[in-house]
């Protein structure tokens, strides 16, 4: 169990990250194309570094997969909703979270589904 708490975690936290920073760096202004691109280099770098200082705690297999779904494509969205719809930092936070524990929970239904039920 604790390393399941510590995948969504993780992956709640790379997404909602990525997703301030995203909204950060990219404007209104952008092409959607590029800021879902720069949102996806800015959540992979983010996804390197956060993975580094959980890995220790949470295994590595355990926090990569999820976290390199999340990171990139947390900033991919974050990227695409900066450009469509401006919103304060405070609230950026939110859309890159979810997609974080939405990630985490299709990789879990994949594994499960993969390797089937254990008795």
């Amino acid at each position: 169990m604790y390393f399941k708490i510590g995948d969504f975690l993780v992956s709640f936290i790379i997404g909602g990250l990525t997703g301030v920073c995203t909204f950060w760096v990219v404007g209104t202004c952008w092409n959607m194309l590029l800021a879902g691109f720069i949102g996806m280099c800015i959540g992979t770098v983010l996804q390197i570094l956060i993975s580094l200082i959980f890995m220790p705690l949470f295994g590595h297999l355990e926090i990569m997969i999820p976290s390199m779904i999340t990171g990139m494509l947390s900033g991919m969205c974050s990227g695409m909703i900066a450009v469509a719809y401006p919103l304060p930092l405070r609230i950026a936070f939110v859309p890159g979270g979810g997609i974080g524990i939405i990630v985490c929970l299709w990789v879990y239904k994949r594994n499960r589904k993969i390797q089937g039920v254990v008795p």
